[in-house]
């Protein structure tokens, strides 16, 4: 079981269109394996997606626990 928005990822969608190859290993990473340390899975998980940046990476988890924060204090 992976990730249910491997399909529907803006960050795939958008940024990754041009780079299958690179696409592919981070899916293989992220999306397939180990989706709960994505750090857009986890914004996705606490506020529905609402809030995610496009050009966050899955593994920018630094930025995606600044994101996080900043939306609890909201």
């Amino acid at each position: 079981m992976g990730c249910e928005r491997t399909n529907s990822c803006q960050f795939f969608i958008d940024i990754m269109a041009g780079m299958p190859k690179t696409a592919d290993y981070i899916k293989k990473k992220y999306c397939l394996a180990c989706f709960e340390v994505c750090a857009r899975y986890r914004i996705y998980k606490e506020f529905n997606g609402e809030a995610i940046p496009v050009r966050l990476f899955p593994f920018d988890s630094e930025r995606g626990a600044r994101i996080l924060k900043r939306l609890r204090r909201e």
